[in-house]
């Protein structure tokens, strides 16, 4: 397990290659922010984390099924529970501070990290928009105080504990 890295993976390293070609520029795993996201625009309270497949619960009812069949599935199901249940609670909390927060699984983003590119250069140009014009609703987004957006867990929606 010394080789499983938690920041400069290579799917964090192709959306930061692609934003920053694209002239974006951001923060990298701010440690003052609950949950140190992968990517960090500080202007527009955006963060964006890059989670791992089997880290972080994709398809969790699956991948329990599967761990608990494993070796020490106790330790594995309790490990990947945990994992979820923090991502859910920072999460929240980041939201509560008036960020929004993107969610991106590895396999999503070595098949699509141009569409994931534009998505987070769209959320980035909904919350420049509100940032300007703080009282105008953008119906694009769903936003009207410039906390969060509808869409602040994507591609985690498929994300939630399961009875044990």
């Amino acid at each position: 397990m010394s080789g499983i890295r938690g920041t400069n993976t290579k799917p964090e390293m192709r959306v930061r290659q692609l934003l920053h070609h694209r002239g974006f520029r951001f923060r990298l795993h701010d440690k003052s922010l609950p949950g140190k996201p992968d990517i960090v625009f500080g202007k527009n309270r955006l963060a964006v984390f890059c989670d791992g497949d089997f880290w972080h619960g994709r398809d969790l009812s699956n991948r329990l099924a599967k761990l608990r069949k494993g070796h020490n599935p106790e330790y594995w199901v309790k490990k990947v529970l945990k994992n979820v249940e923090r991502d859910q609670r920072q999460t929240k909390l980041l939201e509560s501070l008036g960020w929004t927060v993107v969610r991106f699984w590895e396999t999503d983003i070595h098949r699509q990290v141009g569409d994931i590119a534009d998505q987070i250069a769209t959320t980035l140009e909904a919350r420049t928009a509100v940032r300007q014009f703080p009282g105008v609703l953008s119906s694009s987004t769903g936003m009207s105080d410039g906390s969060t957006t509808e869409n602040s867990s994507t591609g985690r929606s498929d994300v939630s504990t399961p009875e044990l």
